[in-house]
């Protein structure tokens, strides 16, 4: 909730995965990632949510804030 989004990590089942308006994979080695299909099946609209870039935004803007801007060779 360090952005002031609400977070909740828990098990759900492909039923209420496939049932969700947005998924996203969040991992320490990797960007936020947003899922717009699984196996197939589209979630949501298909298409990157408004939450999903929100998200993308505050990742961004952490990464730039602690690394710095990428130096061009």
């Amino acid at each position: 909730a360090e952005w002031g989004i609400p977070v909740r990590e828990e098990e759900i089942s492909l039923e209420q995965l496939l049932a969700a308006d947005e998924v996203m994979l969040f991992s320490t080695s990797r960007c936020p990632l947003a899922v717009v299909s699984v196996d197939g099946k589209q979630i949501g609209n298909g298409k990157v949510g408004p939450m999903a870039r929100q998200i993308w935004t505050h990742h961004q803007a952490d990464v730039l804030r602690i690394c710095g801007p990428v130096k061009k060779a």
